[in-house]
């Protein structure tokens, strides 16, 4: 069996990850919502006499955004998305950058089982034993708990994008550039055509024009 059929079998379970994807995608955008419901609340209240400003306004607004932040970096760890250099990508033959990226792969992967194995204890033992302070009914457990949470995603989804940076040293894949170009070219003869078909209408009136001055 071929390195081709072995990564056709292994992925299939890429739809798996994209609907983890999808639900994480959806809940940063409601903690998005909520945080800017929120924050209008508390700023209205300040200004307009009868809406009521509650206390616990900033401490929830903080939580939203912390759990936004911790979800939606692992979303960006799956795109590719953080900040990276690649200014000196040019100067490395290939071997060598997919040799990279699979170090940098088991940095973030170590980097994200500290986040989750020191965030947890930190959120079980410190978190547990405090409380809000505008509610302090609430265990500061919620406040911490991003940090493990926002871990265990980062892992999982570092699984899916070692696996491809792995599966690059076997299969090459097609350069999205030539597609461009050749979408580029279609446009540019179409572009082209409908030029000629302009000039050919505009001659054709001009003969018409002229036929008809010859006849009077």
């Amino acid at each position: 069996m071929g390195a081709a059929a072995v990564f056709a079998k292994t992925d299939k379970i890429k739809p798996f990850f994209d609907v983890v994807y999808n639900v994480i995608l959806f809940l940063c955008k409601l903690l998005l919502v909520g945080t800017i419901f929120v924050t209008c609340w508390m700023v209205a209240g300040r200004y307009i006499p009868f809406i009521p400003s509650p206390m616990w306004t900033e401490e929830v607004i903080l939580t939203l955004i912390a759990y936004t932040t911790m979800l939606s970096a692992s979303l960006a760890l799956r795109k590719s998305a953080h900040i990276r250099m690649i200014a000196l990508d040019p100067y490395f033959p290939k071997p060598v950058l997919k040799t990279l990226d699979l170090v940098a792969d088991i940095a973030i992967m170590y980097f994200a089982y500290i986040m989750l194995t020191q965030g947890w204890t930190f959120t079980m033992n410190i978190g547990a034993r405090g409380f809000y302070v505008s509610m302090p009914n609430l265990s500061l457990t919620w406040r911490y708990l991003p940090v493990p949470l926002g871990g265990a995603f980062m892992m999982l989804f570092n699984i899916e994008v070692i696996y491809n940076h792995f599966k690059a040293f076997f299969i090459e894949e097609a350069p999205a550039k030539a597609e461009d170009s050749s979408d580029a070219a279609d446009d540019s003869e179409s572009d082209d055509a409908a030029e000629n078909d302009t000039d050919t209408e505009e001659n054709s009136e001009t003969g018409n024009g002229s036929e008809k001055e010859g006849d009077e």
